[in-house]
Parts: C-alpha cells; sequence; structure tokens
C-alpha cells in the first residue's frame, strides 16, 4: 500500500480493520473479542482530551480558512492575527470585510462576538444605536430595536425598557407580521405567554380563552395545540388542568378516544397517557387495574405486561412502586420464576439481583435473604457467576494411620510412592501411608485396609467412625465394605462412597417460520461487483400466520458429594419474550401469530410486521404515501414521489424520482436524477447498482458501484464495490469513510470527497455553541431582575405577578441551556466517533480531485495509480 502524506496512511491490513469496524460496520462488536480485552483501554478522561484535541485541530483549520478569507477580501493579515481573536470574533471580521464596514471599530478580543455582531449589523443597516446604549438598554434589547427600526415597522410600540428583549422579540414578531399586537402588549404578559398569543393569531384561532396573565405559557401551548387539532377548551378547562392534562386531552382527540371521564375523575397526565395507550393497543382488560390512587409509571408497567401477553396479577398489586414492577416483569419477560423475589419488602434493586442471578441459572438462595443489601447481593451473584464458590475440593488424600496404629499397635512397613516419614508414640521413625483417597472432584472416595500384623480384624463400624472423621457422609457402599473384612481384602483399592455430579440443562430457544436473514448475503461478479437481483430485503406474512413457536428452557438437576455437599445443577436459560410490533402472543405463552399481512424483519430481538404496498410495473408516474414499505416491482417513471415509513425496495430502474423513507432503499437496477438532480433521503442504508444525478442523504450508509455526480451526505460510510467501482463528479460527504476502485476521471472532473468532521458538523456544533451564549447573556439579564425584584418592596399584585414570570422565565431559559448543552455533548460524541475516517482508493485517483478529511484539504494534481491502492487517512 502506497504512503501518502495527506496526513498518514495504513497498511492494507490496519485499513480494513479500521474501516470494516469502524465505517462499514456501524454499531457491530469487536470482530476479535480476544484482542480487544487484551488492549490498553482509554480511560474517559483520556477519550476527552482526544475529543478536544481532535476538535482544536479542525478549529484551528476552519480558523486558517477564516484567515484566507479575511486576505481575499483585502483585510491586514499581520493585524488580525495580532488581535489573537477567537474563531467567532475572527468570523464577525471577515462578515465585515465582505459588507465593506469599518471592521477596526470592533476588532477588539476583549469585546465579546456578539457585541461585535450587533456592531457590525449597526454598520451594515447604516442605523446608529448608541443613544440606546447610552440609556442603558442590554443587548438583547437593542438587537430587537435596531431590528424593528430596519424593517420599517413602528418599533416605538416596544421601545420601552419595562419590555425584555425576548418580549420585544415577540412584539416585533407581531407587528411585522401585522398581527393585533394589543392582544399580548402589556408587559406583564412574559415572552413565552407572547409567543403562545401571536402564534394563535398567527394559526387564526380563538385567543380569547387562554390569553389571560394567569395562565401560564405551557398551559398556554397545549390549549393552542388543542385548539388547533379542533377541541375547543374554555378559560375553565384550562385553568383548572394542567399542561400535562391538556396534551393528553389533545392526543385522546387526535386518536379519537374519550377520556372525558378520567378528566372528570382528576386522572393526572400520566396515567391519562396510559389509558389513551392501552385503548390504542386495544387492551380491554386494562380497565379493571384503573383506579385514580395508582401512578402512572404503575399503570405504564402493568400496560407492557399486558400488551406482552404476560401474567400482571402477579405485580398488579399497590404493595409495589413501579421499579418493582418492572423487576417483576422484566422476569416475566425472560420467563423465570418470579415468586422468589415478587415480595413487596424487597427493595427494586435486591430484585434486581436475584433477578440477574435468576436470569444466569446461578442459586440465589445463596444471597437472597433480605438481610443482604443490593450491594452484596451484587457481590455475591458476580462470584457465583465466575464459579467462585462451586463447593468442590480441589484434591484431597486422607491418612488414617493414627486411628490404625492405635486398633494395632504400629504401622506396617510397606511404603507407597506418596509416602513420608513421621514418628511413632514410641520415638520410632516410620512411614506414613494413603489409606483413604478422595477424587478431585469429590464425588469418589477408595479405601485401602492394610493388614494388622496383629491379627486383629476390623469391623464395620470402625470403617465407618474413620470415613465420619474425613466428613465422608453420602454415597457409602456398605456392601463393599463389609466384603473387604468379611473376604480380608486387604491391601486392595476399593470405591467404598460415590456421589453424583449434576446435570446441565438446555437453553430455551425459538423456532421461526420466516426467514430471519434479512437482508440475505448480497452476490458478487467475478470483478467484485455487487449483484442486488436476488438479495431479499423482507419476508412477506399474512395475517393469522404462525411467525414463531418458543421451546422452554430445559431445568438441570443438582448432584451431590461423598460429603453430603450438593452441587447446583445449571438450569437451561430461558430467552426473553420477543418484542415488535404486527403479532400477538397465543394463551400457550409460545407461539407468536402475524396480526397484520406484511413485511416481517426480525432485528436485535425485535419482530416487526410492517404493512407492504405492492406496486406493479407501470408507465404513469406514481405518488405513493405509505404508513409501511413500499415494493415496486418494475420500473419508477420521472416525476415520481414515493414516501414510505418503512423500506423502499424498486426492482427496476428509477428515474427523475424524488423517495423518502424512514428504513432502507433498494434500487436494484440503480437511480437517475437527470438534471434536476432529483432527491433520496433513507433513514437507513442504500443499495444501488449505480447513482447518478442525486442528492442524497442518509442516517446510515451506501453501498453500490458506483456514483455519478452525486452530492451526498451520508451519516455512515460509503462503499463502492468492483474493479471499476468509481465516485465520479459531486460532492460526497460521510462522516466514516469512503472506500472505492477509482476517484475522479481521466477528463479531470471536479470531484470532492470529504470524510470525517464535516463543515457541516463543524458548522452546526458552533452554531449550538452560538445559541449556549445568547441564552447565557438573556439569563444574565434575567438573573439581574431576578436580584433587583429580591432586593425591591415588591407588595403589590403586579409586582408579585412580575416577580412570578421572571422566575419563570429564568427556569424556561435554564432549561433551554440544558437542552443547548446535551445537544453540544452529542456532537462532541460524534466527533469522537468520525476522528480516524479515512478514504481508500483501492486503484486508482485522478488529478482533479479534492480530498477533505476533519476540514484538511488536498488537491490531487497529478493521477496516480497504486496495484495496493492509496488510503488517506488523517
Amino acid at each position: 500500500m502506497d504512503k501518502e502524506r495527506l496526513p498518514r496512511d495504513l497498511t492494507t491490513e490496519e485499513f480494513y480493520k479500521n474501516y470494516l469496524g469502524a465505517a462499514g460496520q456501524e454499531g457491530d462488536d469487536d470482530p476479535n473479542p480476544a484482542d480487544s480485552v487484551d488492549a490498553p483501554q482509554d480511560s474517559e478522561e483520556d477519550e476527552q482530551i482526544k475529543t478536544q484535541k481532535a476538535l482544536e485541530e479542525v478549529q484551528a483549520i476552519e480558523y486558517e480558512k477564516e484567515l484566507s478569507l479575511c486576505e481575499k477580501l483585502g483585510g491586514d493579515l499581520d493585524n488580525i492575527r495580532s488581535k489573537k481573536l477567537d474563531y467567532n470574533q475572527l468570523v464577525e471580521v471577515r462578515k465585515g470585510l465582505e459588507s465593506g464596514v469599518d471592521v477596526s471599530r470592533y476588532m477588539n478580543s476583549s469585546m465579546p462576538w456578539m457585541l461585535m455582531e450587533e456592531l457590525r449589523l449597526e454598520m451594515e443597516q447604516n442605523i446608529d444605536m448608541t443613544k440606546f446604549r447610552k440609556d442603558g438598554y442590554d443587548l438583547s434589547q437593542i438587537y430587537e430595536i435596531r431590528q424593528g427600526l430596519y424593517n420599517g415597522i413602528n418599533a416605538a410600540e416596544y421601545i420601552k425598557k419595562d419590555y425584555l428583549g425576548p418580549q420585544m422579540r415577540q412584539i416585533r414578531l407581531g407587528l411585522e407580521a401585522g398581527l393585533p399586537i394589543v392582544f399580548y402588549k402589556d408587559p406583564l404578559y412574559d415572552a413565552e405567554q407572547m409567543q403562545e398569543i401571536r402564534l394563535g393569531l398567527v394559526d387564526n384561532i380563538d385567543i380569547s380563552s387562554y390569553a389571560k396573565f394567569t395562565i401560564p405559557a405551557m398551559k398556554m401551548r397545549e390549549a393552542r395545540e388543542c385548539m388547533k387539532s379542533g377541541l375547543n377548551l374554555t378559560t375553565e378547562e384550562i385553568k383548572n388542568n394542567s399542561a400535562g392534562v391538556l396534551r393528553a386531552m389533545k392526543h385522546a382527540h387526535t386518536s379519537q378516544i374519550d377520556i372525558s371521564e378520567y378528566v372528570r375523575q382528576g386522572y393526572d397526565e400520566d396515567q391519562l397517557e396510559q389509558i389513551i395507550a392501552a385503548r390504542e393497543e386495544h387492551l380491554d382488560d386494562f380497565d379493571k387495574y384503573l383506579n385514580v390512587e395508582i401512578r402512572g409509571e404503575n399503570l405504564r408497567e402493568i400496560r407492557i405486561g399486558l400488551k406482552e401477553g404476560l401474567d400482571v396479577s402477579l405485580y398488579a398489586d399497590h404493595e409495589f412502586n413501579w421499579h418493582q414492577m418492572r423487576e417483576i416483569r422484566k422476569g416475566l419477560e425472560n420467563r423465570i420464576d418470579v415468586s422468589v423475589y415478587a415480595k413487596p419488602l424487597y427493595q427494586p434493586r435486591q430484585m434486581h439481583e436475584i433477578r440477574k442471578g435468576l436470569e444466569a441459572g446461578i442459586d440465589v438462595s445463596k444471597y437472597s435473604s433480605m438481610i443482604n443489601s443490593a450491594m452484596d447481593m451484587k457481590t455475591i451473584r458476580l462470584r457465583l457467576q465466575k464459579g467462585e464458590d462451586a463447593g468442590v475440593a480441589n484434591s484431597i488424600s486422607l491418612r488414617l494411620e493414627d486411628d490404625i496404629e492405635r486398633r494395632d499397635g504400629h504401622i506396617a512397613e510397606e511404603t507407597s510412592p506418596s509416602s513420608s516419614k513421621y514418628k511413632a508414640f514410641d520415638g520410632t521413625e516410620k512411614e506414613k501411608r494413603h489409606f483413604l483417597q478422595m477424587t478431585p472432584d469429590g464425588l469418589k472416595a477408595y479405601l485401602t485396609l492394610p493388614r494388622l500384623k496383629s491379627g486383629r480384624l476390623y469391623t464395620l463400624d470402625f470403617v465407618l467412625e474413620l470415613l465420619a472423621k474425613a466428613n465422608i457422609t453420602f454415597g457409602i457402599k456398605k456392601d463393599v465394605i463389609k466384603d473387604m473384612i468379611t473376604n480380608e481384602k486387604y491391601e486392595e483399592k476399593k470405591l467404598i462412597a460415590e456421589g453424583y455430579g449434576p446435570t446441565f440443562g438446555k437453553d430455551g430457544y425459538y423456532e421461526f417460520f420466516f426467514d430471519r436473514k434479512i437482508p440475505t448475503d448480497i452476490e458478487y461478479t467475478q470483478d467484485g461487483s455487487a449483484n442486488f437481483d436476488n438479495v431479499r430485503y423482507f419476508a412477506t406474512v399474512n395475517v393469522g400466520d404462525k411467525l414463531a413457536v418458543y421451546h422452554p428452557a430445559i431445568h438441570g438437576s443438582d448432584g451431590k458429594t461423598i460429603k453430603n455437599i450438593t452441587l447446583p445443577g445449571k438450569n437451561g436459560r430461558d430467552l426473553p419474550i420477543i418484542k415488535g410490533r404486527g403479532f400477538m402472543i397465543m394463551p400457550d405463552h409460545k407461539t407468536f401469530c402475524a396480526t397484520v399481512s406484511g413485511a416481517v424483519r426480525f432485528t436485535d430481538g425485535e419482530m416487526i410486521i410492517s404493512p407492504l404496498k405492492v406496486v406493479e410495473s407501470t408507465r404513469k408516474p406514481l405518488n405513493v404515501d405509505f404508513v409501511g414499505t413500499v415494493w415496486v416491482k418494475g420500473e419508477v417513471p420521472s416525476r415520481s414521489v414515493i414516501r414510505a415509513k418503512g423500506d423502499v425496495i424498486i426492482d427496476g430502474y428509477a428515474e427523475g424520482t424524488t423517495i423518502e423513507a424512514d428504513g432502507d432503499i433498494v434500487f436494484r437496477s440503480g437511480c437517475n436524477g437527470l438534471e434536476d438532480m432529483a432527491k433520496i433521503s433513507a433513514g437507513g442504508n442504500i443499495y444501488a447498482r449505480y447513482l447518478q444525478n442525486l442528492n442524497i442523504t442518509t442516517h446510515k450508509s451506501i453501498f453500490c458501484n458506483g456514483i455519478v455526480n452525486c452530492k451526498a451526505d451520508v451519516r455512515g460510510s460509503v462503499m463502492v464495490f468492483g474493479e471499476e467501482g468509481s465516485i465520479i463528479g459531486g460532492d460526497v460527504a460521510t462522516q466514516m469513510g469512503v472506500s472505492a476502485a477509482r476517484i475522479g476521471s481521466e477528463s479531470d472532473i471536479r470531484t470532492i470527497v470529504r470524510v470525517g468532521v464535516t463543515s457541516e458538523l463543524l458548522y452546526n456544533f458552533n452554531e449550538d455553541k452560538k445559541a449556549i451564549d445568547r441564552t447565557k447573556a438573556e439569563l444574565e439579564t434575567l438573573y439581574k431582575e431576578q436580584k433587583r425584584i429580591v432586593t425591591a418592596n415588591v407588595n403589590s399584585r403586579e409586582q408579585l405577578q412580575w416577580k412570578i414570570k421572571i422566575n419563570m422565565a429564568v427556569s424556561t431559559k435554564e432549561k433551554e441551556l440544558m437542552s443547548y448543552e446535551e445537544k453540544m455533548t452529542m456532537m462532541t460524541e460524534q466527533m469522537n466517533k468520525v476522528r480516524g475516517a479515512s478514504i481508500t482508493a483501492r486503484s486508482i485517483i485522478y488529478a482533479g480531485v479534492l480530498l477533505i478529511i476533519d476540514g484538511k484539504q488536498l488537491e490531487i494534481n497529478t493521477t496516480r495509480e497504486e496495484k495496493g491502492g492509496i488510503i488517506y487517512k488523517k
């Protein structure tokens, strides 16, 4: 494999380990777990440091791009560098240079980027906001005033310090839309309340029932949504019910379910949602468990159990909290004996440890006592699962010399290979011998009786006494011992005690009556190209078809050693009940039958039957919008539109077709979007013979034999099969990696391939960071107002209402900030995941190709062909 220092290169072996592990098989387990166990693991702190370093590297690349743009726009690069601006500040400088304003007025590293943005916009819009700054308006207020003045509205309506910035925004938006702001411009409304009234006016609904100071914004929002759905509410109904209950009422209305009686009885939002879900799932038995005193979480566990065909009577008891109910339900799902721990006095964590032990097939009686804490239970369970307390001695060899010497006065002089010397009572040195031996597993004992020189005889009681001293009490063969004594069988090793070992059960299993290997394996031609013609992407079933039968586990039995120690047998493990939709569990709790006809797929323990729409070949454009999977048996004419909640499979050629699918999209004969660049969007993978002139978006990966002039945004990887598999023209962006035999073409067609942290991902990251900065600034303003109210003498009704609204606004903004921060965490994790993605040209890469890895660019100026291929990796 040729070495290319874009970043660094990999050997072929390293590439396939990286590419197929990290890019080609998203979410798969390590194919070599033995290696992964021994490999050193980075700590979470190390991973965070690496992620931060990688992010800084990408940001540095983007920073240099911004500097380059500034230079092209006529900026003094040395001066700009000397200011030591951060990335967002530099972006404001670049935007100012683009619009031709005097950036020296705000090019200062001590100035927040939001203030820089405001000053830039003021110069671009030729509006001087100095007066408002002197008057003490904050940045968010100034932004709204300026924007109103620029848009030519009567900003005087809200140029008052009584309004916070977010309130000004709602009034401005209303004025710009020509709405009667008189309904919500009173400062006593907080910004969120103003927004809900404004949106109600936009939706042309009757806002009079909820446009009240005393109704919180959350209730306003739910009331507005109710009325949008056609459910009209009175002011009293809005006031008397929580926002959650109003949301449930809307859900019930749109689902055509009557819950009015339950609302009247005082059921809360969580309870109502469970009632609605049970109605939607046609669970008739659910009603008998309804009680206004039973919490929604408890009802949820009962509903799920009924849906899965479980005996919920085992836990539908007011003495159990919902955590306990969940542990019992999960035990029933895994077909274990829940009666062992279905007792109210057990804490949920104790139940959890007992359940895990039963599922592992160990003897939980060794730790299930309620006096054991959950942590102690876990410690014992893990030890038992490792086999550390099996109750079997490793090797035992007992000596009976002392007892025999007391009987005869001396020991026989013969020695054995394991003999050792000892001193007798008279001081003489004699040899020790092993007369009683046990096998290492503790299941057998052998006795050798030495001949007594005094002529005395052994008795059965004497031998049994010796065995008892050795703790051998089970499986003693008295008839053998009697025979040894009676017939004077001395110096003969005889089996005189025998236990029995445990038996091991057989694990439970499902017998399926449809092909679970979906999709089936792709066939490949001699040159390595993929042939999708015979790949099956779903199996079809009809309502009433038997889908699966469960064969329960066979239990094992305990064993017993000769020391009367129980050796626990290992029961076969039962499998969890299959989850999913579109089927029903029969009363025998073993048979699963389809309740709808359609396409069935079994993935990650879930069996899902989705409706199937079969479309025959037609010359007329298709317009399909379907809740399940769409299968087109022929070609798809131009100007067709197909939308599906499941997969879309097209057997023939597709041309100029817009396709949106929540699942996979399959083009057995390829797809050409023509000059309009038809849009293809998939929630899953895309499989195709070839893809041409398309605007592609997929949440997973692309597998095909060629990509020509496509704009592709791929969250997974791109794999182009075959010796001639090419990416020609277009812009292919993927987060996890690209592999193709050929990249580019002889005619130097501009071809862009991006992998890793793409510009879009980084843009979203920076936008989220800006949103965090803005939210923090708004919070700072609210905190100041909150502090002012606390120190002020607040006693009037209006002041108290204002205090309540400010506190609610703070709470809302804090939640908003938390949401942005969670989103940033997710994006950071995604950046860490895609770190190390590579681009592989297995045969040739042509001049005119632009490679971008984690933001770093490499222009291919000379065509290169390598027999072993070239891998580009940062």
